[in-house]
C-alpha cells in the first residue's frame, strides 16, 4: 500500500475491551468447549499440564490465561484462535 494510498483511507475507532468481560467470554467459550467434550476441568488440566484449580479459575474469570495457555485450549479444544493485533 502506498503512502498516498494510507491517507485516504478510512480510519475507524478500535475497539476497547472491558477487561474483565473479556476473561468472562473467555472462561464461557472454554468451559463450553469442555463440557461439549465431555471433560471434567481435571482430564482437560491433565492433558494440557495445567491444574484443575487452574482451569477453574480461568472458567470463573479469575484469572487471566496466557497467550501459551490460550493456544494450549485452543489447539487441544480445536478451536481457531484470532489474535487482532491491529485492527
Amino acid at each position: 500500500m502506498k503512502f498516498e494510498n494510507f491517507k485516504k483511507s478510512k480510519i475507524y475507532p478500535m475497539y476497547k475491551w472491558e477487561i474483565e468481560e473479556l476473561k468472562f467470554q473467555i472462561g464461557k467459550l472454554i468451559q463450553l468447549h469442555r463440557l461439549k467434550r465431555s471433560l471434567s476441568q481435571f482430564q482437560l488440566g491433565n492433558e494440557l499440564n495445567l491444574s484443575s484449580n487452574h482451569v477453574g479459575r480461568i472458567e470463573r474469570a479469575e484469572t487471566n490465561p496466557t497467550i501459551e495457555n490460550l493456544v494450549k485450549f485452543c489447539n487441544f479444544l480445536k478451536l481457531i484462535c484470532y489474535f487482532y493485533l491491529l485492527s
